[in-house]
């Protein structure tokens, strides 16, 4: 509200969302259309269906599952997909009556606000959900070794078969300063640069990050490459998990090429981000 923050106007409260099984599961797979998508900057940003759907579920912390539960056996397991997609959401199966209590029993705001504010780090603790059903499941790949752009390009096609949501952020090594972050939601796949890993003796930049960034930072420092680091979750059906590591660990350096540092990384042709990295 002009110049000051919502946050100084509002006090953030539990989302509820309403969910129908069968028009989520199409809607998860639809990338044929683009939608505008309000993301806090100075524009709206056009976003696919699929990622709609997949960001509502994520953000929900109480998602009601609309319609008879025997009707919705055929659903392709939505209920089980909503809690890869978000394992810290409380489903509440059909019955509306009851959610205000729960909803009312949530987090204090302050907590919630820092759970928002966590979503938006381009550097985060991916978490899955350990329960699989209906061939649905998850896992997190992770790599201290910066990504080869040119061999992570030509595995795309074995990473992402059978994924339906995939979420996390990337070192490639023709963008070492760079945190890239990497989203999908059906066939749709996006990797844009989202921010600037944070650097020893850079002060300015650790004031800035927020305390959860740093905490993470100190957490995973490397003497050498610092913070850097690939995580990505995977949520989809009969994921082969061994293939898609496989796949993923053929496309980091090896020890000939991470010997050459940096400035060599750098001039690396990029077919993901269109060149070589900046």
């Amino acid at each position: 509200m002009g110049h000051s923050p919502l946050e100084d106007h509002y006090e953030p409260g539990p989302i509820v969302m309403g969910l129908d099984p069968g028009p989520f599961i199409c809607d998860l797979t639809c990338v044929h259309q683009a939608r505008a998508l309000w993301d806090g900057g100075d524009g709206p940003a056009r976003v696919t269906s699929a990622e709609i759907a997949a960001r509502q579920v994520e953000a929900a912390d109480h998602v009601v599952m609309l319609g008879d539960p025997h009707s919705r056996a055929g659903a392709g397991g939505a209920d089980v997909l909503v809690r890869h997609l978000n394992p810290a959401v409380v489903v509440h199966e059909g019955e509306v009556r009851g959610v205000g209590g729960a909803v009312a029993g949530s987090a204090a705001p302050w907590l919630l606000l820092g759970a928002w504010r966590q979503r938006l780090e381009p550097v985060r603790v991916m978490r899955v959900y350990g329960a699989p059903g209906h061939g649905i499941d998850s896992f997190v790949w992770r790599a201290r070794r910066p990504l080869h752009p040119q061999r992570l390009f030509d595995v795309l096609g074995t990473v992402m078969f059978g994924v339906l949501r995939s979420r996390g952020h990337l070192w490639l090594c023709s963008r070492p300063e760079s945190v890239v972050g990497w989203r999908s939601a059906g066939p749709h796949l996006e990797m844009a640069e989202s921010g600037r890993w944070l650097q020893e003796g850079d002060a300015p930049a650790w004031r800035a990050a927020s305390a959860q960034r740093r905490t993470l930072a100190s957490w995973f420092w490397h003497e050498q490459f610092g913070e850097r680091r690939n995580e990505i979750a995977f949520t989809g059906t009969l994921l082969d998990h061994r293939r898609i590591r496989t796949a993923l660990d053929a496309a980091v350096l090896d020890d000939a090429e991470l010997a050459l540092g940096p400035r060599s990384w750098a001039s690396v042709h990029d077919p993901l981000l269109l060149g070589p990295g900046r």
